[in-house]
């Protein structure tokens, strides 16, 4: 197969991918397993009812990853938000070694007005294009 280039940059012969993560299902699925004492993997990023993390979580091993973005809801006031996005914002994915795209997290932290079990609003603000 010929190989194809953008610009400087070769084409690669392998898919591009965008992830979309339900972080709060993620994150409520994670606790209950840690509350019936599963054993969990250690290098872990957990920030209570908000995310859970592993960078092993996506395996791009014939992708490259155009985007993965981290959808969740948080409590609290906006500073609160702001730091919950930058800290969804270092966490990373292990990238296809060819791959020159950043291997970051996107954040998009819906604002929830009292703590509790999951919303549907998630999905519903994600297909309804909210952010």
């Amino acid at each position: 197969m010929s190989s194809v280039s953008f610009g400087n940059r070769p084409m690669p012969n392998f898919r591009r991918i965008m992830g979309f993560v339900d972080g709060e299902n993620l994150v409520f699925n994670y606790q209950s397993l840690k509350k019936e004492k599963t054993t969990i993997k250690t290098n872990v990023e957990h920030h209570e009812d908000v995310f859970v993390w592993n960078p092993y979580t996506i395996n791009c091993n014939n992708s490259e990853v155009l985007r993965v973005t981290l959808y969740t809801y948080a409590v609290g006031s906006e500073s609160l938000l702001t730091n919950i996005n930058k800290k969804i914002k270092d966490l990373w994915f292990i990238k296809h070694h060819m791959s020159e795209l950043p291997d970051n997290l996107s954040p998009c932290v819906f604002k929830k007005e009292k703590k509790g079990k999951k919303t549907k609003g998630v999905d519903i603000k994600r297909h309804n294009g909210h952010k």
